[in-house]
């Protein structure tokens, strides 16, 4: 059984201008205000739409029992500086807490896109999934539109490993994914 080996790391420095902590209360106005964004909710899977306070107040919530039922912090606040809420990112225990492997899932508030930002969170992210949570393979899935991601994901050192016909349910839509995985 492959265990994680450092619990509970809370931040994570990505470079000078931004640093992943935990999600909190001063976020919520934040959450909503760039989740209501219907491009983020067309590339996402589980976010509802439109992001209301009550759906900010759960995800605050989830993130703080998860992190006590599990003993590691796996949903991430992208923040600058500035103490700002950009954005998240997230480990899901697809595969449970003893796996090897994992998937990860993003989302970016628009006013930072197109900026390099989530390709330098993205791999800082994996390096530390590497490193200190003991992953030897992480994964994630892409809506075949979200052209963006795709090349986000190819910048860290994804490789495209299929197409996932009909993957998703969303809306009542079958939706079709792009698997890519890197190894370490």
């Amino acid at each position: 059984m492959i265990k994680y080996r450092i619990p509970n790391q809370t931040k994570i420095e990505v470079d000078d201008e931004i640093y992943l902590d935990q999600p909190d209360r001063k976020d919520k106005q934040n959450l909503i205000l760039y989740l209501t964004d219907r491009e983020i909710y067309n590339n996402t899977l589980r976010l509802p739409y439109p992001y209301t306070a009550k759906d900010a107040d759960w995800w605050i919530k989830f993130v703080e029992d998860n992190k006590k039922k599990t003993g590691l912090l796996l949903n991430y606040a992208i923040r600058n500086r500035e103490k700002q809420l950009m954005g998240g990112i997230s480990y899901h225990l697809r595969y449970g807490l003893s796996s090897h492997k994992d998937e990860i899932g993003y989302w970016l508030a628009r006013r930072y896109w197109n900026k390099g930002i989530m390709t330098k969170i993205v791999r800082r992210f994996c390096a530390y999934g590497f490193d200190s949570l003991n992953l030897t393979r992480i994964e994630a899935t892409v809506f075949v539109n979200n052209a963006a991601s795709c090349r986000v994901l190819e910048k860290c050192g994804f490789e495209f490993e299929g197409l996932l016909k009909k993957y998703y349910l969303k809306d009542g839509e079958f939706i079709d994914v792009r698997l890519y995985s890197v190894t370490k």
